[in-house]
C-alpha cells in the first residue's frame, strides 16, 4: 500500500493505492502530529 497525505488548513486529503485501486479521503485539519497521523489512518483503512 502507498500513501500520500496533503495536510492543508482546513482539511487534510489522503489518497491510497492498493491492489491496482486509488481510494480519496478527507478529514478536518487537526495539529500534524503522530497521534493525529494515527487516528488518520485507524479511522481510513481499507
Amino acid at each position: 500500500m502507498k500513501l500520500a497525505f496533503d495536510f492543508g488548513i482546513t482539511n487534510t486529503d489522503i489518497v491510497s493505492y492498493k491492489n491496482g485501486e486509488m481510494s480519496f479521503f478527507t478529514s478536518p485539519s487537526e495539529e500534524i502530529s503522530e497521534e493525529f497521523i494515527e487516528k488518520l489512518l485507524l479511522t481510513y483503512k481499507n
